[in-house]
């Protein structure tokens, strides 16, 4: 068995920062021709969603985390079931969510100074 985590919510995120970024950038979405008025009401939905997709990648991440512990404790092969592998998986897990979260903290700050930056015209 190998330990992954499906990455779909990360792409997903991924395509509602591109959104943002176009309906500030642009005033329209990758997918639209015309571009109209900023809508940072929009942008904070692109925002949000990305969030929460994000959030649910990292509540991905702990239950594969202790699935893949569990697995590796209840192993009969001794290279698997032995402390180092155990470690080897937590500081793994623990560098992946550690970067989700920042993520996530970056995203938070973004959405909260979207209506200064956009007032300011930034």
């Amino acid at each position: 068995m190998s330990s992954w985590i499906p990455a779909d919510n990360i792409d997903r995120a991924k395509t509602c920062i591109e959104n943002a970024s176009s309906l500030l950038s642009e005033g329209k979405l990758p997918t639209e021709t015309v571009p109209m008025p900023l809508d940072k009401n929009a942008v904070a939905r692109e925002l949000e969603e990305a969030i929460s997709l994000l959030s649910g990648q990292l509540a991905a991440s702990y239950t594969g985390e202790e699935g893949s512990i569990e697995w590796a404790e209840q192993s009969d092969v001794s290279e698997i079931n032995n402390e180092a592998t155990v470690v080897d998986i937590v500081e793994t897990h623990d560098d992946y969510q550690q970067r989700l979260s920042g993520m996530i903290s970056t995203l938070e700050r973004l959405l909260s100074e979207l209506p200064a930056a956009i007032e300011k015209g930034v």
